[in-house]
């Protein structure tokens, strides 16, 4: 009996269900904020003399009160939004992560010659910069794009150590210029790029 009962309890809903269900609480509870808080203000100034005083008195920080119970009012719907949003990060991950999985299995059926292993390791060692490139591909286009560059990998290397080199040398200083300084006379600094020796 108690297997029975096991098995007709409900699965918890998948994050698309939540987060559906989280929607259409969040939209209740704003659409019903307005009437709400407006009730729940009135009621608060009704049982505060002080509040009420503040109102005639000091209007800034009447508001300031308004505001701050306004907040307390908000911080369920905002629990509730930050929860949604959370979500939706997790769906588009794992959604992400599905595609490219089916990516990865296409390429791999359309080149089944290809090595998946030594190619993702070919992929950890490129640069940062050019895995950044290669990941803001559509998914789709990612595995093909990495075989371009793994079948031409010697000519990619020479080529980003090339630029590398030239980043290098363009950072460095040259030990002496070539020109005439402006005015010589005025006292010339032997450390400078005109005058060293």
């Amino acid at each position: 009996m108690d297997q029975q009962i096991e098995q007709q309890q409900p699965s918890p809903p998948n994050p698309s269900e939540q987060l559906g269900i989280l929607e259409g609480e969040i939209n209740d509870a704003l659409n019903a904020f307005e009437n709400n808080f407006v009730s729940a203000i009135t009621q608060k100034v009704n049982e505060s003399p002080e509040l009420e005083e503040l109102f005639f008195e000091n209007r800034e920080e009447f508001f300031k009160q308004v505001i701050s119970f306004q907040n307390e009012f908000l911080s369920g719907i905002k629990e509730k939004m930050g929860q949604a949003n959370t979500l939706r990060g997790e769906i588009q991950a794992s959604e992400l992560s599905a595609q490219k999985e089916q990516a990865l299995e296409a390429f791999l059926q359309n080149h089944p010659d290809i090595d998946k292993d030594e190619l993702l390791s070919f992929f950890e060692s490129l640069p940062q910069e050019v895995k950044d490139e290669l990941e803001s591909l559509p998914v789709q286009y990612f595995y093909e794009a990495l075989l371009n560059l793994f079948n031409n990998k010697e000519e990619v290397f020479k080529q980003l150590g090339q630029e590398q080199e030239g980043a290098e040398q363009g950072t460095q200083l040259p030990e002496q210029l070539s020109g005439v300084a402006g005015n010589a006379e005025l006292g010339a600094d032997t450390n400078l790029p005109m005058t060293r020796q």
